[in-house]
Order: C-alpha cells, then sequence, then structure tokens
C-alpha cells in the first residue's frame, strides 16, 4: 500500500470551499460507468430495514458511522466517547455477506473511526436494533439489569452491542466462556468493575464441553456431574466463580435469541455489488471490487488515500487535523482479504482483516506450526476485537511505525511482500528494502501492497514474539 499521498490542511467551510476537484471526479462518473460498471448509489441497512435514498444521499465520504447513525438517523443509543477507538461506547455491529463462502459475517466495530462510506452494501446492528422496551429486550440486556451490569449507563450500550456481537459471530451451537474473554477486550467501563458484565454475558455461554447457552456449570470443581449447580453454601470457599452458579436459559419464548442477527439480515444484501464512487462537497471514496479496478484508479487518479479499517488516518484526520481529498477503499476486493494455505507458503492479503488472519492461523497452527502460533499469540495482544476486525496488516505495514507489533516478527520469519502496479505489474520485495526510514517504505503512488507471503519451514524457526515496554 502506498504511503501518505500529498495532503494539504483542514479544508474551510463548504460555503467558501472552492470544488475543483469535486467537479474533476463527478467527470470520471460516465467513463467508470461505461468501463466498470460504477455506481453512484449508496447502499446501507440499519437495524433491519433499508435507508431511505433521501437520507442515503446525507451519507458523505469524510462522516463517520457514528456521526452518521447519530445526526442523520437519529438513533442516539451508540455513544461518542475517545473519538479513536478506545473506549467501545460507539460500538455497533456490522454484518455482510460472505459470497465466497455463502455466509452472512458478523463483527463489531468502533463507529467513532468506521467511515459511513466503508459499510456501503451491510448491515449495522445499533443498540436500538437489539432489543427495545417497546418491542422486548434482548436476553443479553436482561441479564445486564438482573446482574447490575450498568451503573452510569454511557457504555452500556456499546457493551451490549459488543457482547451480542460476540454471540453471533460465534463458531457451532454456542459461545463459551473461553470465547467471550477472548473477544471481549473492546469496552472501557469506570463504574462496575466488570465482574457484573462479566456475569450477565456469562450467564447466557456454554460451558467449555460444548453444552448449549444457558445450560448449567459444568466447570464447578465440586460439582459430582456437569448437569448440577453446588448450592454456594456446599461450597465452603473452593469454587471462586461468580458466574457458576447463575447459567441458566434465556426467559421463555427467546430460546432463539443466537438467530436473531441472521434473521435480521436481509435478502437484498445477498449479493455482489457493483463498484462505488462517492462523491461529496469536500472529498471523494472509490470502492473498487477487483484487483483490476484498484490498479486502474491508483494509475489515473491522483492523490488517492487507500483506507481499509480507517484506524490510523481517522486518528490523523480527528486529531491531526490532516485533509485528503480522496479515498480507495480496497476491502471489497477478494483478491486483498484472502488467507491461502499451500504447501510452502502462506499468502496474507493486504487488506484482510487481523481478525481473519488469527483465525486462519489458529485453525493451522493446530497443526504445529509455531510461526503461524507466534503470529496468533502476537496478535492477540493488537489493540481490541473492534479494532482487530477491521485493522489489516498491510496497513500496518505501510504506516511504517517504529513501535509496529507485527513488523519485527515477519522479518524473522522471512516474510515477503508483492506489490503491483498497473504499469509495472506485480514485485516481490523482502521487507529488509521495504522500510527505507521513519514511515517511509518503497511502494509508489500508483502501487498498492497485495499480499504478504510467508513462507513454511521444515523445521520451526519462530517459536513466538514477545512484546516490551520501554
Amino acid at each position: 500500500m502506498p504511503p501518505n499521498s500529498t495532503t494539504t490542511t483542514a479544508p474551510p467551510p463548504p460555503s467558501s470551499i472552492a470544488l475543483s476537484y469535486e467537479n474533476d471526479d463527478l467527470s470520471l462518473v460516465p467513463s467508470l460507468k461505461q468501463k466498470h460498471g460504477y455506481r453512484t448509489a449508496f447502499v446501507l441497512y440499519v437495524n433491519g430495514d433499508a435507508v431511505p435514498p433521501g437520507k442515503l444521499a446525507r451519507a458523505t465520504p469524510e462522516m463517520t458511522l457514528l456521526d452518521y447513525l447519530r445526526n442523520v438517523l437519529l438513533l442516539t443509543g451508540s455513544k461518542l466517547g475517545c473519538s479513536e477507538g478506545g473506549c467501545g461506547a460507539c460500538t455497533v455491529m456490522i454484518s455482510k455477506w460472505d459470497s465466497a463462502r455463502e455466509k452472512i459475517l458478523h463483527y463489531s466495530v468502533n463507529a467513532c473511526l468506521m467511515p459511513v462510506a466503508a459499510a456501503d452494501g451491510c448491515h449495522v446492528t445499533t443498540v436500538e436494533g437489539v432489543g427495545t422496551t417497546v418491542n422486548g429486550l434482548h436476553p443479553i440486556q436482561e441479564r445486564m439489569i438482573e446482574y447490575h451490569g450498568s451503573q452510569c449507563g454511557f457504555c452500556t450500550p456499546g457493551i451490549v452491542v459488543a457482547a451480542y456481537a460476540v454471540f453471533a459471530s460465534r463458531e457451532g451451537d454456542g459461545v463459551s466462556e473461553a470465547y467471550v474473554e477472548e473477544h471481549m477486550d473492546g469496552n472501557l467501563c469506570r463504574c462496575t468493575g466488570y465482574r457484573p458484565i462479566w456475569d450477565a454475558v456469562k450467564s447466557l455461554c456454554c460451558g467449555d464441553d460444548g453444552k448449549k447457552c444457558g445450560d448449567a456449570c459444568g466447570e464447578c470443581p465440586i460439582s459430582s456431574s456437569s448437569d448440577e449447580k453446588v448450592d454456594a453454601a456446599e461450597r465452603d470457599g473452593v469454587c471462586t466463580s461468580t458466574t457458576a452458579d447463575k447459567k441458566r436459559a434465556p426467559t421463555a419464548g427467546k430460546e432463539n435469541f443466537l438467530d436473531q442477527p441472521d434473521l435480521m439480515f436481509p435478502d437484498a444484501l445477498k449479493q455482489d455489488l457493483a463498484p462505488l464512487l462517492l462523491c461529496g462537497k469536500n472529498c471523494s471514496w472509490f470502492k473498487p471490487v477487483t484487483l483490476e479496478q484498484t490498479l486502474s484508479l491508483l494509475s489515473t487518479v491522483k492523490d488517492l488515500k487507500i483506507v481499509t479499517g480507517n484506524t490510523e488516518i481517522g486518528i490523523d484526520v480527528k486529531f491531526r487535523h490532516r485533509f485528503f481529498p480522496r479515498y480507495l477503499y480496497p476491502g471489497a476486493v477478494p483478491a486483498l482479504t484472502s488467507v491461502v494455505t499451500y504447501p510452502d507458503r502462506y499468502e496474507i492479503g493486504a487488506c484482510a482483516s487481523l481478525t481473519s488472519i488469527m483465525k486462519a492461523h489458529n485453525e493451522e497452527s493446530s497443526g504445529g506450526c509455531t510461526i503461524l502460533k507466534a503470529f496468533h499469540d502476537m496478535l492477540r495482544w493488537f489493540a481490541s476485537n473492534q479494532i482487530r476486525n477491521v485493522a489489516c496488516l498491510g496497513g500496518n505495514l505501510v504506516n511504517a511505525s517504529p513501535i509496529a507489533d507485527m513488523n519485527p516478527m515477519l522479518m524473522a520469519a522471512d516474510a515477503r511482500l508483492e506489490i503491483a502496479s498497473e504499469a509495472r505489474g506485480v514485485r516481490t520485495q523482502s521487507l529488509d528494502d521495504f522500510f527505507v526510514s521513519y514511515r517511509k517504505v518503497t511502494v509508489e503512488s500508483d502501487e498498492i501492497v497485495t499480499k504478504v507471503v510467508v513462507p513454511r519451514f521444515e523445521n520451526n524457526v519462530l517459536e513466538r514474539g514477545v512484546r516490551t515496554q520501554s
């Protein structure tokens, strides 16, 4: 992926700005429509319903999903806290169709960082879509109330949606406590001390023995049977779990709560969409769907800033007041988002989310490859679940930060990068030659990193990575 493109200071108010580049971008529409079938209409569903055209028209490339939900759709349950993806108060769930696997993908994101344009073709679930007092509370919300998981309440909507996404993204019939502990790491609460929140969410979990959600606890050390619950008075201090006697089935009539996210997903989104060009007053958003379209844009459109998770660029825009006139979003290009295993190598798409890399590595590392296990274990400590769900390895590499966690590990594993352009084709480069200096890499403005290739060794050469703090 290319280094920072040409930037200027933040633009003046829309009433006084000269929109020369907007006119230039609009002039591309006929050509893009004719050659590649680009559309200019934004597609978005929220809480089961299609957003009407009049409100879709108010979505602009520089607007965050949180601003759009709160100020345009007036869904104010999602809160603005830190504005940098750290507190989780703005958490919403994104659902999109994976045509390759023919399944719906659900994952939590920080709406304060995610551009609304990146949600094109997706279904967004906010806390209002999880449940309300009018339409009925979701079992997660009921347990949060019952176990006093909310005090001031500011962080509660984000926590509810984060838990909702954990259950929605499960593999199998239920969610174990271990899975919850692994994935509920992106929300801060300054009131409760977290224990009531854990109790509320874990009360709906299954045991690690595969029992379904809400069944009796099977982990108490003095329980004579996995189907028994041991009374607190009989434990004599042996069992330290505060959740062991709280697991039970959801309220009658809500036993199928795990199916709600899939049932809410609209059939209209179960198809591949054409590429998108969204022109706003201040900037433009290009969303190709093939690698060829991506390279064509990079070779013909000036000052394109590639953005995938917006976890770094979003901070630059908000706190460093940088302005980018054109964004290129490659997150819908399969060639850039896949993780493929070969007998002699692993090929990681530069725009594949860190979560998808962890899942692929976790599956492969069960075969004994310590390189992949080292990658997986290092990524566990990378930011939070909401960030890992959208951040990509290519962005981490191109950012060229000296504190990037994965770069030293990739160098130690002798990983190589494939970099492509329309004019010069594909070239391969080692990481030793890729990094030039502080935040500078060798990628040209018409190039993009397409994949990270990690060789498979007969003898494992990388046992683990250690994160240090100076």
